[in-house]
């Protein structure tokens, strides 16, 4: 699963919504530093991340993972993906 996410996140996602992803699961920044970085609003950062988790969502639903393998850094993600958690 964590393959199919990165892949994801590499080739689907704008460059907007990579680095929204990145920032908020990742380095665990809050949606008001993410638009501090980007230059964004903090309401456009939502729209985008929303998006984002979107198409994430939608691609591991559609691939039938139902038995994902998660780790420490992307238990957060899994969470908001409503895939499970560990």
């Amino acid at each position: 699963m964590f393959a199919q996410v990165l892949h994801v996140i590499r080739n689907e996602l704008t460059s907007n919504q990579r680095h929204v992803i990145i920032l908020r699961f990742l380095e665990e920044f809050s949606l008001h530093e993410i638009a501090v970085i980007i230059g964004k609003k903090e309401n456009s950062v939502k729209v985008i991340q929303n998006l984002a988790l979107a198409k994430l969502r939608k691609s591991v639903n559609y691939r039938g993972n139902r038995n994902p393998v998660f780790s420490p850094r992307i238990g957060n993600l899994a969470g908001f993906l409503s895939i499970g958690t560990p």
